[in-house]
């Protein structure tokens, strides 16, 4: 009888044990090794198919020195050009007309139309410097870093942020891609990148460290198309905080994720895009998630977070941005109308054009990176490659008809597809 008694008594213990809410649970407990169970099956797997067979055969696009040299010059173009007077006082303008004295000095991202832009134009620079360190555009690199990522210029940038900035100012979209750059920078293969990677650091533990309250603070995501996505810079961060181990970063970005999009369902793709979209909310939820969550665990949840292929929903995410440059029988421009409404308009309209190509260029990254966790026997994978293609090739068509709007920050995109394709390497061989 004791026997039995003594065994009840480890059982509910064992039991108890295994229930505990406070014991913590490996991400690796929940990966399995099988194959998950494909969704699509024969009539389903059919249709996708034939949506396979009715996109366009598109070639792969590969980067080659060439290219890779045509793609630096954007970023270079625009480096050390001042950013356009802002309504947000108080960075390059101290008044209404009045630049700086000495900003190249005291400051780093002053260039390329806004701050964000400089800041991922310069991760663009370093990203094809490290695929081809012997390009001829090498050792101006070396110099534009050399200024815009020393200590003084890099303090200057520090004393802003902690003693005028907002809170809000570049946040999280500007604070994401500046820790993207830490990331690249720390690993740039470079007899300065020490020098570099350590005048940035201040400012990126500044951002990760005011990343956490400004997170546990939201109550809902921002899922637009634009700068304030909040997957998107999530996705930007959670590399550099698992790069840098950055624990408690990486843990706010994966709870919050989680509190966030893990209840999501059937994503209403049939929105999208509105007129100045350059990003998916669909599709970068889904490529955040991927990062966030367990193989086995993101495979269930994005089945029912993503629409079918053949569903009306899923429709628009498979047709190009419209994106009309030129309007046929348009009347010629009136040089009379410098400077007037008409003008104006017209410049906010190509910012718009302008979006809708990176727009292209960001659901050809996207497709790409889901397809890669996809499991190999699910239709999709060829599906989104094949996509990826056919957005990705409509980027490059329009990159550079946007004037300096476009590509003073298009040339990132470009290249942020272009690493999906995993080619690049071989392509320099």
């Amino acid at each position: 009888m004791k026997l039995i008694k003594d065994f009840f008594l480890a059982f509910c213990l064992l039991f108890l044990t295994s229930c505990n809410p406070n014991q913590p649970q490996k991400a690796e407990e929940f990966v399995s090794d099988a194959e998950p169970t494909i969704v699509y099956t024969g009539t389903d797997q059919e249709k996708i198919q034939q949506i396979i067979a009715e996109i366009p055969d598109v070639e792969e696009p590969s980067l080659d020195l060439v290219y890779a040299t045509s793609l630096t010059a954007l970023p270079l173009s625009c480096i050390d050009r001042p950013q356009k007077q802002s309504d947000y006082k108080g960075y390059l303008y101290e008044g209404s007309v009045k630049i700086k004295p000495a900003y190249e000095d005291s400051l780093s991202f002053y260039g390329c139309y806004d701050w964000h832009s400089a800041v991922n134009s310069t991760w663009t620079m370093v990203r094809l410097y490290k695929e081809y360190p012997d390009m001829i555009l090498g050792g101006l690199i070396e110099e534009k870093l050399d200024n815009h990522l020393s200590e003084g210029s890099l303090q200057g940038e520090l004393k802003f942020f902690e003693e005028i900035a907002s809170g809000g100012f570049e946040r999280p979209y500007g604070w994401a891609w500046y820790l993207y750059l830490y990331d690249e920078i720390s690993s740039l293969d470079h007899e300065k990148a020490e020098d570099w990677s350590n005048a940035m650091k201040p400012l990126a533990d500044y951002f990760a460290k005011k990343t956490i309250p400004y997170l546990e603070n939201m109550d809902y995501p921002m899922r637009v198309g634009t700068h304030g996505n909040t997957a998107y810079s999530l996705d930007l961060m959670h590399k550099y905080a698992e790069s840098a181990k950055n624990d408690s970063l990486l843990d706010a970005i994966n709870t919050h994720s989680i509190r966030f999009f893990g209840d999501d369902e059937q994503c209403p793709a049939f929105y999208e895009p509105s007129g100045s979209d350059f990003l998916s909310p669909c599709l970068a939820e889904a490529v955040l998630m991927s990062s966030v969550l367990p193989r086995d665990e993101f495979y269930k949840w994005f089945n029912a977070f993503m629409p079918a292929p053949y569903d009306p929903a899923f429709s628009s995410l498979k047709e190009l941005p419209e994106i009309m440059f030129e309007k046929e029988g348009a009347d010629e421009p009136d040089d009379t109308k410098e400077g007037s409404e008409s003008e104006e308009d017209e410049h906010d309209l190509m910012g718009a054009k302008s979006h809708l190509v990176g727009l292209a260029f960001y659901r050809a990254s996207a497709f790409n990176r889901l397809a890669e966790v996809l499991p190999d026997n699910d239709p999709r994978k060829e599906l989104y490659k094949k996509l990826a293609n056919y957005h990705g090739k409509e980027g490059f068509d329009s990159l550079y008809k946007t004037d300096y709007l476009g590509t003073h920050w298009l040339g990132t995109f470009a290249v942020l597809y272009l690493e999906t394709l995993g080619n690049q390497n071989s392509a320099s061989k």
